[in-house]
């Protein structure tokens, strides 16, 4: 789990920019706090088990740890489009995308 101050609250956000990959929606909008803010949605529809969609959050988790610059003050919402394959490849879509 995110440490607070890195957590996205669950109001609206208006995103600015969005990207697509394809793994996953990127949505990126400007903030007031210090630092950078993320969400990980991962619908049903893309594994019924919650086991499954919980371990897809950790591996999305650990890379934008991985990848983390604190000095940038926006949010991230990251909608998953289907589960990766391996660790690598999901990491890899992130450096291209963060």
């Amino acid at each position: 789990m995110f440490k607070k101050k890195f957590r996205l609250p669950p109001d609206k956000l208006k995103p600015e920019k969005s990207f697509t990959s394809s793994l996953f929606v990127l949505k990126i909008a400007q903030n007031e706090k210090k630092g950078p803010r993320f969400g990980i949605v991962v619908s049903k529809n893309i594994s019924k088990k919650a086991v499954s969609r919980n371990k897809i959050k950790r591996m999305f988790r650990r890379s934008i740890e991985e990848n983390l610059n604190e000095n940038d003050n926006r949010d991230f919402l990251f909608i998953v489009k289907k589960e990766p394959r391996n660790f690598e490849e999901l990491d890899n879509e992130i450096k291209i995308n963060l």
